[in-house]
């Protein structure tokens, strides 16, 4: 089960990139496209029979390729960027210089949970993981912290309790 899955059968309005596509565009560039591969075959879209097709075209054309739902905006915070992927109920960080995933809130009626990533680091194959997960609970005092995660096919963190609050 995926990030994005877990939190759709949970109720939150989280889209993929695919469902924020422009069909009406995508299907232009992809006819576009046929026609580059086999112009007899494929007339041109952009061929048009009246000003108004052609007006429709460019316009189409001119947008942006996704659905802008204003979920994401890139703020400063303290001396570092990020991107922030926000919707009701869930909150992601990604920082702007290397777009690791730095945290992820998630909210329910009951409790809110907060997982910060840090230290990441390549394992033997060459992918990256956090080393360095803070997990809160807002209605319990202490923190987990799984440090010195090893990375095999399956998570296997040594875990610490801190009861310190850590700065978020």
């Amino acid at each position: 089960l995926s990030l994005i899955s877990f939190l759709k059968n949970e109720g939150i309005a989280i889209y993929t990139n695919q469902e924020l596509l422009k069909e009406e565009r995508v299907k232009l560039l992809e006819q576009y496209i046929k026609h580059l591969d086999k112009p007899k075959e494929f007339p041109s879209p952009f061929r048009f029979g009246t000003n108004i097709q052609k007006e429709a075209a460019k316009k189409l054309v001119n947008q942006n390729h996704f659905v802008d739902r204003n979920l994401v905006q890139l703020f400063k915070w303290h001396d570092r960027f990020f991107w922030k992927v926000e919707t009701e109920g869930f909150k992601a960080l990604f920082d702007n210089k290397n777009h690791r995933l730095y945290s992820l809130t998630y909210k329910r009626a009951q409790t809110d949970l907060e997982i910060i990533f840090e230290n990441y680091k390549h394992d033997s194959i060459g992918r990256i993981f956090p080393h360095l997960i803070f997990i809160k609970k807002s209605n319990e005092q202490s923190r987990l912290m799984l440090t010195n995660l090893r990375y095999s096919g399956k998570i296997q963190p040594v875990a610490t309790t801190v009861e310190s609050p850590f700065i978020l």
